[in-house]
């Protein structure tokens, strides 16, 4: 299927990007962007309602993994950025699943958490609000 090509393709580069490959980080970063876009204009709705409960879970797994990394002020930019398109194929899968929509418990907590372990440092949390925000209007 189209939808899982284009994923593993983003998946692929961003381990590349994550790998510091000297001067082909530019391109790794251009071919990333290129394939963030692909993955943000995927189309669901030719696919089955259990195939979109799948994609529901492996977004919202990607997610939590994403964002259990933030550390520093850079990382929350960086993963703002970078879960952007996950974050509006969930807001397009809750719109076809409606009541179907699979509990996102995960990313329930996940807020929670992150609010809890960067209570103290505001800069990083006003980074993350709008995931912040995001995630809960998606868990609601």
């Amino acid at each position: 299927m189209r939808y899982q090509n284009v994923l593993l393709l983003f998946v692929s580069l961003f381990a590349a990007t994550l790998t510091g490959c000297g001067d082909s980080d530019v391109n790794a970063k251009n071919l990333l962007a290129s394939a963030k876009e692909q993955v943000k204009d995927m189309d669901f709705s030719s696919l089955s309602m259990d195939d979109m409960k799948g994609k529901v879970s492996e977004l919202s797994s990607g997610l939590v993994s994403k964002l259990q990394g933030v550390e520093t002020s850079a990382d929350a930019t960086e993963v703002t950025k970078e879960v952007a398109p996950a974050l509006d194929q969930l807001g397009k899968l809750k719109g076809l699943l409606g009541d179907n929509m699979p509990k996102l418990d995960s990313l329930d907590d996940l807020v929670e958490k992150l609010t809890t372990k960067f209570k103290g440092s505001e800069g990083i949390l006003e980074t993350l609000k709008p995931v912040l925000e995001k995630l809960r209007s998606l868990t609601s």
